[in-house]
């Protein structure tokens, strides 16, 4: 993410702008403490933003990525404030659409 000013009105813009997507979005402080979410979490994401995060390279990376067997690929990528980490913003994306037209 670009390096802006993220407040509380901010984060919560970008929850609710993806409730309204196919994708979701967790955002979580530098300790992983969710600070906005724009659905409730279930086991199979909960699981994947409690892993070890360590050296996030600053564009992100990909969490998971087996569309095949997973329920979500997901992606994580930093955000900076004043040019400190400040947190985390986890993406969701459903494998339900991609796994049934792998089916045929």
């Amino acid at each position: 993410m670009a390096e802006k000013s993220f407040n509380k009105d901010t984060l919560h813009h970008v929850a609710l702008m993806e409730a309204q997507a196919d994708t979701e979005v967790v955002i979580t402080d530098r300790n992983n403490e969710i600070l906005v979410k724009s659905n409730d979490l279930d086991k199979e994401e909960q699981k994947i933003i409690s892993t070890n995060i360590e050296n996030v390279p600053r564009k992100g990376s990909i969490l998971e990525d087996s569309w095949r067997t997973e329920k979500y690929v997901s992606t994580i990528s930093p955000y900076f404030i004043n040019d400190h980490k400040y947190g985390y913003v986890f993406m969701f994306q459903s494998t339900d659409q991609v796994q049934s037209l792998s089916q045929y």
